[in-house]
């Protein structure tokens, strides 16, 4: 294990004081307190004693992933003399009581000295309850003493919190280029480098890169806390996600995900200085048509530079295309190892599943007994269906059954004689309707004619 790297000597931003005046932690009615040396509070009121360092720690913690206790780090705070001073806010003074806040977090686990949480081979469990734990549980948990924890000593001490959501961050940022990748294996290798570029820190507000300490923070947090990487020197290995478990179990780093990492390294260095060199061709190729009318010796001194550039890019392309050739072959041969696994782990599985059926001739003697078992199924529900007819038998008297039979039949007849009896009435009292109607219009046809007769006589008769 490398030695922790050297504390941070950035002050705290100007603008502190004023962020923590304005933290939600930290309203108007609570400030005398909060900036009071609260420290006998942890006797007469252990609530507010704890509540105050509550709000201090979460404080600090914003104030850190916002850039103000360092530009560059937003993963530890700098215990100390100078942050103390950083803190004095006008109409306030100093916070006479951070010492103790400081103190408290530390035996919380809200702060860890940066040296342990480097060293420390076990998960450091951090949990924001611990932060606000009362005063009667806090007793129990220093033998029952009200005296507060004393100030932590000077240096760098590791924010939990932070790191927490930092490793969120970048594994949520993994997730997406695995997603996106036709690669997964190869976008799961990175050099120390390569991670360093890609993965910038997401806590500060201008996403800088990672300073060495934050680095050496996260690398340490995502490979001993949250086994999503694994660790060498000069590579880093993502556990790539399975659909049992949320990452797979730890793997070395073998020679082949070393080379796969340099290769890809290599092959990125090579395009963005081939993409440089061709900038500078083409600013070279701009001097030498500017500079050409004024003076030909400039303009050939511009040409041979030129000349140059190109044959380092062709030389450059030529690895670049080697290069590129090689990891192609390197993942088409991983690619291969990975399916003949599959395919020998397959072939073992179906050899036991096979092994288990017991053979041939097992099969065909279970499929006998079940055929077996068929027909005596068949045989007792015959035996019981027999049974049942012969118990029907015994219970029904035939006689009866025949002389009710017939009784309803005759009821059917002559319900079916009455019904047909009232049709024909029906059909008895329309006829007669329909009749009644013919005979009053024969009447009146018959006074009609009567009428034209005699009017004919008359008209005759006039005449």
């Amino acid at each position: 294990m490398p030695p922790p790297p050297a504390a941070s000597s950035a002050p705290p931003s100007k603008d502190l004081p004023t962020f923590i005046l304005a933290h939600p932690s930290f309203p108007k009615s609570r400030l005398v307190s909060l900036y009071s040396d609260f420290r006998p509070q942890l006797s007469t009121n252990p609530d507010g004693f704890h509540a105050n360092t509550a709000a201090w720690t979460a404080a600090l913690s914003d104030a850190a992933a916002a850039g103000l206790l360092s530009p560059t780090e937003a993963l530890t705070l700098t215990a100390g003399p100078a942050l103390e001073a950083s803190l004095a806010a006008e109409g306030c003074g100093r916070p006479l009581a951070i010492g103790a806040a400081l103190g408290t977090a530390l035996s919380t686990r809200a702060l860890i000295p940066l040296s342990t949480f480097l060293t420390q081979t076990t998960p450091i469990h951090h949990t924001s309850l611990l932060t606000t734990l009362s005063g009667t549980l806090w007793r129990l948990l220093i033998g029952g003493s009200t005296a507060p924890p004393p100030n932590p000593p000077p240096g760098q001490y590791v924010i939990p919190r932070n790191v927490e959501l930092t490793s969120q961050h970048l594994l949520t940022h993994l997730h997406h280029l695995l997603e996106n990748s036709t690669n997964p294996v190869l976008t799961s290798l990175w050099t120390h480098d390569d991670f360093h570029a890609e993965f910038l820190n997401p806590l500060l507000p201008t996403h800088p890169k990672f300073s060495p300490t934050d680095l050496a923070i996260i690398l340490k947090y995502l490979s001993r806390d949250v086994n999503a990487i694994t660790l060498s020197p000069t590579t880093i290995k993502f556990h790539l996600p399975t659909t049992s478990t949320t990452t797979t179990q730890p793997q070395a780093i073998t020679e082949t995900d070393t080379l796969l990492a340099n290769l890809k390294h290599s092959i990125s260095t090579l395009t963005l200085s081939l993409h440089n060199l061709a900038e500078t061709s083409s600013s070279l190729h701009a001097l030498i048509l500017a500079t050409l009318p004024k003076s030909k010796a400039s303009a050939l001194h511009h040409l041979r530079s030129q000349k140059l550039v190109e044959k380092q890019i062709a030389h450059r392309t030529s690895s670049l295309e080697q290069l590129t050739a090689l990891l192609t072959s390197l993942t088409q041969a991983q690619d291969n190892v990975t399916t003949l696994r599959l395919l020998e782990s397959g072939g073992k599985a179906l050899a036991e599943l096979t092994a288990q059926t017991g053979g041939v001739e097992n099969v065909e003697a279970v499929l006998e007994r079940v055929r077996e078992a068929g027909e005596g199924v068949e045989e007792v529900s015959r035996a019981i269906n027999r049974l049942g007819e012969e118990k029907m038998e015994e219970v029904v008297d035939e006689e009866e059954v025949e002389r009710e039979l017939a009784e309803m039949e005759e009821a059917e007849r002559a319900g079916e004689r009455q019904r047909e009896n009232k049709r024909a009435e029906e059909r008895a009292r329309r006829d007669a309707e329909e009749l009644a109607r013919s005979l009053e219009c024969l009447e009146v046809v018959d006074f009609v004619g009567d009428n034209e007769r005699e009017r004919e006589r008359e008209r005759v008769h006039a005449s």
